[in-house]
């Protein structure tokens, strides 16, 4: 199951703990350790390094883009959502799953080089210092991206809606198109809703994790389709799915 969440800046790399008891997460807690949810940017491997936590990964479940995959496939850079436990006497961490995801997923529309970004499916993606690129993104920088290029983008987005990416890496032109968001807009007579400036047609899409069987404005989703019209701004949606909080979880 797909776990992709947006997160604000200010909160994207806070450790959320897990209440204990009853009405906990399930999973086995030892003296010593509290169970977490952890998301933040990927800084190193061996196993793997996020928010300054290493977390070992031998028996974790990792997931990229809702495919399940070794270790190798993942990159610095990446934004990762880890849920396990973490040792408070060495803030060490053993991960039970892994969850990378892009946030956005297609062709770049526009490039604005003085301003540091690029429109990819309608979203704004800012490109920074602190951007990771793939190495077949020569110049490593904005300037070795040109439009029509598929790019696969991580990062946060910040408080304008705007994507802050933390890796770009070249997709090809027979990559599933995905964008992740906050449902606005919503009209369920033409099943359609915003997100951010994308019109998201879902009439043929399949729907999973909505109570009432349809999305609602402000369900943060993942929206994933094979078409998308660059003149109307529209993706035409093949599945969309409501991310559960974790709280929830």
């Amino acid at each position: 199951m797909l776990r992709i969440r947006q997160f604000l800046l200010a909160t994207v790399i806070a450790i959320v703990a897990v209440a204990c008891g009853s009405g906990g997460s399930g999973m086995s807690q030892s003296s010593g350790t509290t169970p977490l949810i952890a998301t933040g940017t990927i800084t190193g491997f061996g196993s793997i390094y996020v928010n300054g936590i290493h977390f070992q990964t031998t028996s974790a479940t990792i997931r990229k883009n809702a495919q399940t995959v070794d270790q190798s496939q993942l990159a610095v850079g990446e934004v990762a959502r880890i849920k396990g436990s973490k040792d408070d006497a060495d803030n060490t961490g053993v991960a039970e799953e892994v969850d990378v995801d892009e946030a956005v997923i297609g062709p770049i529309d526009k490039i604005d080089t003085m301003g540091g970004t690029v429109t990819v499916l309608a979203q704004i993606v800012k490109i920074n210092a602190g951007t990771s690129f793939s190495k077949d993104i020569q110049p490593a920088d904005i300037t070795g991206l040109k439009t029509g290029d598929v790019i696969h983008v991580s990062g946060m987005t910040d408080s304008s809606g705007a994507i802050v990416a933390t890796r770009i890496e070249k997709g090809s032109a027979s990559s599933p198109l995905q964008v992740v968001g906050t449902v606005a807009g919503l009209n369920a007579g033409s099943h359609t809703f915003m997100i951010n400036a994308l019109t998201v047609d879902y009439s043929s899409a399949n729907l999973t994790g909505f109570a009432s069987g349809a999305p609602s404005n402000g369900d943060v989703v993942e929206a994933q389709g094979m078409s998308f019209d660059a003149t109307t701004q529209t993706l035409t949606a093949t599945h969309v799915q409501r991310e559960m909080t974790d709280q929830e979880e």
